[in-house]
């Protein structure tokens, strides 16, 4: 009987123990939300530090590090901010607050490039080939304001792409001032690019020696161009050096009413939209 009282006491013991340590770690995280809310940086660090010191198996412990890092950021502390922004990236798994801890890292690449630290820049054009359409475009738009041109010429696949191919008129007309800022020559190709929305991808494949269609597939391109615009630049670059410019026949496609046709001994290969 005994025993059977003191398990019981135990349990009520780290009952009560977590249920304080579960008001304990809200009550601090709220407070320090609070302060960065009031810019008060300094405030909402001292109780974000205490989260991630004192209770790490809080739900609140991947927060802290995502929001010290935005008080960081605001102190002008870029190189701890981009540490508490990777061990966010690390460890949580919020989509779209990952999202904006990547944009927040390249903030941070940013305000150090300007500073002179060149070495930044390249960690910037790192994110154009991210599996994250988001974080490419956000990367895309952060170079078209770098000084050195060339380096900003490679956001210009992905502003084009945002031009031709996004819906939201807001974004589009971003591009463009992005486009324009880098070289407003740019610009001048896609003045009479066709809308695709509702457009339909056509890929035909005749065998020479049946003289019959071996494929015919009709598609929605915008399915298709969600498919295409999922596979991270360097492996366009890598499939481009086989002679496959998976951009250059979209680009294709759109800017023209022409069938492209690929042919080879036994076969034709023809695509086409409309």
């Amino acid at each position: 009987m005994k025993i059977k009282k003191l398990i019981i006491c135990c349990f009520l013991i780290t009952l009560t123990a977590a249920l304080l340590m579960a008001r304990n770690d809200r009550d601090i995280f709220d407070k320090a939300k609070m302060g960065l809310f009031d810019k008060k940086w300094q405030q909402a660090l001292k109780g974000l530090d205490t989260i991630i010191r004192d209770f790490p198996g809080s739900n609140f412990y991947s927060l802290a590090y995502f929001y010290k890092g935005k008080c960081l950021e605001e102190l002008e502390r870029y190189k701890d901010a981009l540490k508490c922004y990777r061990v966010f990236l690390d460890i949580s798994d919020n989509k779209e607050l990952k999202e904006e801890a990547a944009a927040a890292i390249m903030n941070q690449y940013f305000a150090l490039y300007e500073k002179g630290e060149k070495k930044y820049l390249d960690k910037i054009k790192g994110f154009l080939d991210s599996r994250d359409w988001g974080v490419r475009t956000f990367a895309a738009f952060k170079l078209s304001y770098v000084k050195d041109k060339k380096a900003a010429a490679l956001a210009v696949p992905v502003l084009k792409k945002i031009v031709l191919l996004e819906d939201d008129v807001e974004l589009v007309d971003r591009a463009k001032i992005a486009l324009m800022r880098i070289d407003p020559d740019y610009l001048k190709n896609l003045a009479g690019a066709k809308k695709v929305e509702a457009a339909t991808l056509h890929i035909q494949i005749y065998d020479k020696k049946s003289k019959k269609d071996s494929l015919s597939l009709n598609i929605p391109f915008a399915l298709a161009r969600l498919a295409l615009g999922a596979i991270p630049e360097k492996e366009k670059k890598a499939l481009k050096q086989k002679g496959y410019d998976l951009d250059g026949i979209v680009r294709a496609l759109i800017e023209s009413d022409h069938i492209i046709k690929i042919e080879s001994e036994e076969s034709l290969l023809k695509i086409w939209i409309d």
